[in-house]
């Protein structure tokens, strides 16, 4: 992988639990971990069954690959804004660690929101 290649930026959210101070219950909310740059390539995908051909793909797979860091875990999450504005959220399946290079790759897939 060439750095040149990493041409998305990418946001990777983490959920945080806060007290509520009324209920004194637990409230999550997802804050911002970090901000990089990536490469998104889209890999597979699946159609939602009994709906027409004009309909959005589910469980579409993307590879995203990084910058090696060691803060990002499966339980995070990763948003992005393509060049139309459309905000895509993507579900952390599986991280490859980097084996002898400087770039990490991340398997994931897109929630339809």
């Amino acid at each position: 992988m060439n750095a040149g290649q990493l041409n998305k930026r990418i946001e990777v959210f983490r959920q945080v639990f806060e007290e509520d101070p009324v209920t004194e219950a637990e409230e999550p909310r997802e804050e911002v971990s970090f901000r990089t740059w990536a490469n998104i390539s889209p890999r597979t995908g699946s159609m939602l069954n009994g709906r027409d051909a004009g309909t959005m793909l589910s469980q579409t797979t993307h590879v995203i690959t990084i910058r090696s860091r060691g803060d990002i875990t499966p339980d995070c999450r990763i948003r992005w804004k393509d060049e139309f504005g459309k905000e895509h959220i993507f579900a952390i399946d599986y991280i490859l660690p980097p084996a002898g290079s400087n770039f990490m790759t991340i398997y994931a897939r897109e929630e339809i929101v």
